[in-house]
């Protein structure tokens, strides 16, 4: 898949910089039939007896190191260890470093590079105190990227970023969804009937990073290292075979036990790295449910949850749409899913199904800004005939929003190769003067050709 189909506009007010006071009463949206705008305590109420609550229980180090190397100053951030204790770290500025620099960061603490790497990753082995109270003394927890402050670190960060059932040493990044638990909420979903099981898996800084390649196939992931040990083991598969759901806390939770699971509903202990890349088109193997928070875009964790929610290799992931209020990713997929012909959404906005037409969708969606005349269509070569426009096929059904697949060949277009396609062109110019004031989420036109063939393209313009 083409990675700038998972890219959308993430404004950065809306990205929270402080951690949720209690911890459950961090906002859930539940997906389901319907949405519905929840809390993060009312979980109990959306579980069963017999199910299952699976957790990653690694603890976060303090894996951000600032240091020198003679007069010049090095930052560098760990985020794998090595079975002969060397670590992989990334470092910043990488450029100034060369194999056998010493990076002092006390008197008695200080890392040698034993090779660079591309990507600014180099491998390091430590000296003088002990590799973990060396980090306790001098380190910093690892703050993701997104998380902003002029002041840096603070002390209670070492609190705030770690889950209450944190106990293996390990990760360089907190398993986020687990955040959001108390040893009061736990209780609860226990005497609810749903066992809670724990695994490891030592998230690694690489979950930062975005997919910088044009395809995902071309992506690599940086390994991790994960356990799930027999008890587990026996303890979620007694649960699966009684008629119980496995949920799983988080994409860390997720991807161990998917690395985990050799067929669909098997199990079996494992122990070591793993690299799973779990995109759209991938068959779930134990996983029934997913908590998850909001992913950043371009993410191999925005891909992984996009998988998840049912959608095909070749289906466009539709982006957040921030006037409305609601995750369109998870309308799309309730439009196809049936016959549906009202959808009500987390904060009161509401989906009318008119009309059909094969695979395609006729609707309206109310808003507190108004309706909205919305067609939706699914273009599959391989089901049907192509549903496709003309910008001004477009412009006479008086939409604002379209909802749209793509055929099985894409073209990304931008600005540049709007130039050189005027009915490209055209679109742009038609976003752009939306009257209504909302951004378009995702177009699919065709070029007419001369022997009548039709191309989808997805448009991945600004909305």
């Amino acid at each position: 898949m083409k990675t700038d189909a998972f890219d959308f506009d993430l404004p950065k007010e809306l990205i929270a910089q402080e951690p949720a006071i209690p911890r459950d009463s961090a906002r859930l949206l539940h997906v389901d039939e319907d949405l519905a705008d929840l809390a993060v305590r009312d979980l109990p109420n959306l579980v069963n007896p017999g199910d299952v609550l699976v957790v990653n229980n690694t603890k976060v180090i303090p894996a951000r190191l600032r240091g020198r190397r003679g007069e010049a100053s090095i930052e560098i951030t760990l985020h794998k260890r090595n079975g002969d204790e060397t670590w992989c770290a990334f470092a910043r500025p990488a450029k100034r470093l060369r194999d056998g620099d010493m990076i002092a960061f006390s008197e008695n603490f200080s890392a040698t590079v034993i090779e660079k790497r591309d990507g600014g990753e180099i491998l390091v082995g430590f000296s003088g105190q002990e590799v973990f109270s060396g980090l306790a003394a001098n380190g910093f927890m690892p703050l993701p990227p997104y998380i902003a402050r002029k002041e840096g670190s603070r002390e209670t960060d070492r609190q705030d970023y770690q889950t209450v059932y944190a106990a293996t040493a390990g990760a360089v990044a907190a398993p986020t969804a687990g955040l959001h638990f108390t040893d009061t909420l736990l209780s609860k979903i226990r005497n609810a009937g749903v066992d809670v099981v724990e695994l490891t898996l030592h998230v690694g800084a690489g979950t930062f990073l975005p997919v910088k390649v044009e395809d995902t196939d071309e992506h690599k992931m940086h390994s991790e290292w994960g356990q799930l040990d027999e008890t587990a083991v026996q303890r979620i598969m007694e649960a699966r075979q009684a008629g119980g759901k496995v949920m799983a806390c988080g994409t860390t939770a997720l991807r161990l036990l998917e690395s985990a699971a050799p067929a669909v509903g098997e199990l079996a202990p494992f122990k070591g790295d793993t690299d799973i890349f779990i995109t759209p088109g991938y068959k779930f193997r134990i996983v029934d449910r997913l908590m998850t928070n909001f992913h950043l875009p371009c993410s191999t964790l925005f891909m992984l949850v996009s998988a998840f929610s049912g959608l095909g290799p070749n289906e466009v992931c539709l982006r957040p749409c921030r006037p409305i209020g609601i995750s369109l990713l998870f309308l799309w997929r309730r439009l196809f899913a049936g016959e549906k012909r009202t959808i009500m959404t987390a904060n009161g906005t509401s989906f009318e199904l008119i009309a059909t037409d094969g695979a395609a969708r006729r609707g309206r969606l109310s808003t507190a800004h108004g309706d909205i005349n919305t067609p939706a269509f699914m273009p599959v070569g391989t089901a049907g005939t192509v549903k496709a426009m003309m910008p001004e096929d477009v412009a006479a059904t008086g939409a604002e929003i379209i909802l749209g697949n793509t055929y099985h060949l894409m073209l990304a277009a931008n600005r540049r190769t709007g130039r050189h396609a005027r009915w490209i062109a055209s679109f742009y110019e038609l976003a752009q003067t939306n009257p209504h004031g909302f951004r378009w989420v995702s177009g699919v036109l065709a070029l007419q050709t001369p022997l009548d063939q039709r191309t989808g393209c997805h448009l991945p313009v600004p909305y």
